[in-house]
């Protein structure tokens, strides 16, 4: 029998004073995105995609029309404002789907936001012919997931592979605030809020850890807010 997880909502309390919200550590980063794509590379890219996809009226997406990469007319734009090293996951968690190509910018055109060297964001592109397919195999993992994943597979058991895979990517886009002991690790969800905050949390507790989704500005966020269960989640998802 299946125990369900109890999941609990906060309100957004004042960020502590002096205490920044940063990206995990470099070598933590580096690990997980060193991770093989495995059967569930889809699900960890559709988790990328609905945060980092275009936006608006009109600006792709689900629903909307495509929106076309500045100075090219071969590309289309997947992703945009990626921190490189997610750029590139999302990348080579595609391959077996798609040729995409990540270059250096917000996916504006505005060369000032195109510091490469400098860390600065990303665009993920893919070939006009290749979109829509990308986006069904985008789209059908994520429809997966909300109707019996990672609370259990198909038959409604604990599926701790697909929970790790969300994880691995909403390591990458989280932040942590502290070090050591006192690490709390926040991400903040800006599209399709609700549907990923549950999903997440419930993956959090396949894989052994607590989480919280807080109510905050611009839509929930899932926090970890002990740091043996943000250790946990980051042994699981590497």
């Amino acid at each position: 029998m299946t125990v369900a997880p109890i999941l609990t909502r906060t309100t957004t309390a004042p960020p502590v004073a002096g205490v920044p919200v940063e990206p995990l550590p470099a070598a933590v980063r580096l690990a997980l995105t060193r991770v093989t794509p495995d059967p569930y590379a889809l699900l960890e890219a559709a988790l990328a995609w609905h945060q980092l996809r275009p936006s608006g009226t009109g600006r792709g997406g689900a629903q909307g029309r495509p929106v076309r990469h500045p100075g090219t007319q071969r590309y289309l734009l997947l992703a945009r404002d990626c921190p490189p090293d997610v750029a590139d996951r999302l990348v080579r968690l595609l391959g077996r789907l798609a040729w995409t190509v990540t270059v250096p910018g917000d996916g504006t055109g505005d060369p000032a936001t195109a510091g490469h060297a400098a860390g600065g964001p990303h665009s993920v592109l893919v070939p006009e012919r290749s979109y829509h397919l990308v986006l069904r195999g985008l789209t059908t993992a994520w429809r997966h997931a909300r109707r019996g994943h990672p609370a259990g597979t198909p038959t409604g058991r604990p599926d701790p592979g697909g929970a790790a895979a969300l994880w691995r990517m909403g390591l990458l886009l989280a932040g942590v605030r502290g070090t050591g002991d006192r690490a709390r690790l926040r991400l903040s969800l800006r599209a399709t809020p609700e549907a990923a905050a549950g999903l997440l949390a419930t993956a959090a507790w396949t894989l052994g850890a607590a989480a919280t989704i807080e109510d905050a500005r611009g839509g929930p966020a899932v926090l970890v807010g002990r740091a043996e269960d943000v250790r946990r989640l980051i042994v699981a998802a590497s």
